[in-house]
């Protein structure tokens, strides 16, 4: 399967930013991308030609203090995750500037050596229209169907998106808002969103962003460190934060050492006034999990950049990959404390005939952050999240359709536990819409509570810092789930894997 790098809008991030970034402008992206505004745009100005010689990484400007994710998240361009992607070559789009060849050589020469990579062939270069881009996308989705299928039967019991809605449909519209460039890692192509007749600022962003993404594939093989953790989403997550984390960092960079200040403020004022009504209408967790690599992702590449002012400590990580989210969120943890490794067992040999295991996954600290963050504040939603120490997850149907969840987590501390634990029981009163929760006889150091209204009944119990979560149609076969859990072999937790290094 082929996989392309995306770039969202780099309006998500530019608007939050000044002359001094605070983070990333996102550009491109497939199911992880970003959608270029074609707002007017001033003609570009010169850019030297591939002539000319390449620019030494002299005087760039300094990035002071690693920004913090501030309490509010405020999405912004960004530029989206490597995809697996059906391309058809699409038409180029015409009336662009003869000059567009020698101008796309120097950003590509401007965007490597400020990498500090040397581009060892040659990238396919292709200007495409939003309805090609939006081909392209939902060509995309088709591919992954089956995954997204389950994951719209995930995000459907857990009251992300309603019943009857489609998460692919959904993610279509986000990404056609929001994604303004991809880069092929099989076709070794970038295509770059042109709408106009101008090749403006955000173009000639989108394009430095996506070489950035052409160097990770051939000095890093990008598709295939993403292919290996098809069975962790949270790693890939992390893992996909350092990508655009890197590529968006080359942006930044670009956008300071070859914009003049005026081409600064332009591009500003163009990502300022880019439409995002889609990807705002979108679930909060959808919302968060998209913008998360362009965002957090980019603060952590910032501060590994800092280390020694340039690429070396970004380089090294690709042979250290982070293993969590956390690690990006908290990038201290990186390096230094790995997930848990939790084994769920074989419930259905439990439960009995009728049923059957759709999916076993690792939520992680995003994922949960982004879950609570529909009901609570963000600074309070990350800091119930904050202290995750692993988790795993089944996704359970019986044989008449009925879904069914169980969930555990671990966390650092008790106190951890317990924050997580109420505000878990906050966002499902707020779900189910029901008036309370009824404590349960737990045993000693443990709690558990329910609540159901309608076809959602849910436990929540809290007990030695884990935290187990059990979602099914009805109280009674919630009963029998936490019965199975409690007679089985149990969750195992893998201390040791705590201790492990980084190192893939």
């Amino acid at each position: 399967m082929r996989v392309v790098v995306a770039l969202i809008a780099v309006f998500l991030l530019a608007s939050a930013c000044a002359d001094e970034p605070v983070a990333p402008t996102p550009a491109t992206v497939p199911v992880p991308t970003a959608t270029l505004q074609s707002s007017p745009t001033p003609p570009p100005t010169a850019t030297p030609a591939p002539t000319t010689p390449t620019p030494a990484p002299t005087a760039t400007p300094k990035l002071t203090s690693t920004p913090a994710p501030t309490p509010t998240f405020a999405p912004m361009p960004v530029i989206l995750p490597t995809v697996e992607v059906v391309l058809e070559t699409p038409t180029p789009t015409a009336a662009f500037p003869q000059d567009l060849d020698r101008k796309l050589d120097a950003i590509s020469l401007q965007a490597a050596a400020i990498r500090g990579l040397t581009n060892r062939g040659s990238f396919e270069r292709r200007l495409v229209s939003s309805e090609e881009l939006r081909q392209m996308l939902e060509e995309d989705l088709a591919e992954d169907a089956e995954d997204l299928e389950i994951a719209d039967r995930l995000y459907s019991i857990l009251g992300i998106i309603e019943p009857d809605s489609s998460l692919s449909d959904i993610l279509l519209d986000v990404y056609s808002n929001i994604v303004v460039g991809l880069f092929d890692t099989d076709e070794n192509a970038l295509f770059v969103l042109a709408d106009g007749d101008e090749f403006t600022l955000s173009n000639e962003l989108t394009v430095a962003h996506e070489v950035a993404h052409g160097l990770q594939q051939q000095y890093y093989n990008i598709r295939d460190i993403r292919d290996g953790t098809e069975d962790n989403s949270d790693r890939r997550r992390a893992i996909t934060a350092l990508i655009e984390g890197d590529a968006s960092l080359v942006e930044i960079i670009y956008r300071l050492r070859v914009f003049d200040d005026r081409q600064r403020q332009m591009h500003m004022e163009e990502s300022q006034a880019a439409d995002l009504s889609a990807y705002r209408a979108a679930p909060a967790l959808i919302q968060r999990t998209v913008a998360f690599p362009y965002f957090e992702g980019a603060n952590f590449a910032i501060g590994m950049y800092q280390l020694n002012g340039d690429f070396t400590a970004i380089d090294q990580a690709y042979d250290a990959l982070p293993e969590s989210t956390e690690q990006i969120l908290h990038p201290e943890l990186y390096g230094v404390d790995s997930p848990l490794e939790i084994t769920m067992p074989d419930l259905t040999t439990i439960l009995g005939d009728g049923w059957s295991e759709v999916d076993r996954d690792v939520m992680g600290e995003l994922f949960l952050a982004a879950l609570l963050q529909a009901i609570l504040p963000t600074g309070e939603a990350n800091q119930a999240a904050a202290g995750w120490g692993g988790d795993s997850y089944i996704l359970l149907e019986d044989d008449m359709g009925s879904e069914a969840l169980v969930s555990v987590s671990v966390w650092d501390t008790l106190e951890d536990a317990e924050a997580f634990s109420s505000a878990l029981m906050q966002y499902f009163q707020v779900v189910t819409e029901a008036k309370q929760w009824e404590e349960q006889e737990a045993g000693d150091g443990a709690s558990a509570h329910r609540i159901s209204s309608g076809s959602t009944a849910v436990e929540v119990r809290s007990e030695a810092g884990q935290v187990s979560l059990t979602m099914a149609a009805d109280l009674d076969t919630v009963d029998d789930i936490v019965t199975a859990l409690i007679e089985s072999e149990g969750v195992t937790v893998d201390l040791e894997s705590a201790a492990t290094s980084t190192s893939q």
